[in-house]
């Protein structure tokens, strides 16, 4: 027998303790100036905290709605968009992160590579944010669908002739 339960909310939450872990490391390493001297030649910068946590937020509460969605609403949302959701979301953060990360290590001696590096760098920030935008897109159109029409791709049950 298919069981009707989402195992989404379970990979959102997962993500969001892992967002705060990543928190949390970046916090202790501010913590410990025996550290952080070598780190500061590296060009690490501690404010990624707040941005761990505010995404680990966003991840906690799409996990949320995905649990609490189909018992308010008695319909389940469509497991296919639940997992594009999910995968653009994750991959989009990576690709945020990567060019945060990238940005910092730049080294603006020489003028031309720096203006060539930085505009790759940015073209790709910005297909990262479109990608995570284009996420919330799928997650909105997965849960006003689900609302009006039924989950994407359900199948209807046969009618049985007795």
């Amino acid at each position: 027998m298919h069981s009707t339960k989402s195992h989404i909310p379970a990979l959102f939450f997962v993500l969001a303790a892992v967002m705060v872990a990543g928190a949390w490391v970046s916090f202790h390493f501010a913590g410990f100036p025996a550290l952080y001297g070598p780190l500061d030649v590296t060009y690490f910068v501690v404010p990624h905290m707040q941005v761990f946590f505010i995404l680990s937020l966003f991840f906690c509460a799409c996990g949320v709605v995905y649990l609490v969605y189909p018992r308010a609403t008695q319909k389940s949302l469509s497991l296919r968009l639940g997992h594009v959701h999910f995968w653009l979301s994750l991959g989009s953060v990576a690709i945020l992160f990567y060019t945060f990360h990238r940005l910092q290590l730049m080294n603006p001696t020489d003028a031309a590579s720096f203006n060539s590096a930085m505009r790759s760098t940015t073209e790709l920030a910005v297909a990262g944010f479109l990608g995570f935008m284009a996420a919330q897109i799928v997650f909105a159109v997965n849960v006003f669908w689900t609302f009006f029409r039924g989950a994407i791709g359900a199948q209807k049950p046969r009618q049985t002739r007795d």
